[in-house]
């Protein structure tokens, strides 16, 4: 990781606040594109991605009026 770069966890919340992901899935794809790699997204908890779905949908919702 560089200094440059958001670590995953900061990506993952900012992406699902952006409203760009539907869900979990969608935001590890995008992860993934962006250069994080299979083994750190395979360390999320259910918790946090019950939590990360919960944002993008009430992003998705915001934006969609």
């Amino acid at each position: 990781m560089t200094a440059d770069r958001p670590t995953l966890i900061e990506r993952a919340y900012s992406l699902a606040r952006s409203g760009k992901c539907a869900n979990v899935t969608a935001l590890k794809a995008a992860l993934h594109r962006e250069g994080y790699t299979h083994a750190e997204l395979a360390q999320w908890g259910s918790a946090l991605g019950r939590e990360l779905n919960k944002i993008c949908k009430a992003a998705r919702d915001a934006t969609s009026g």
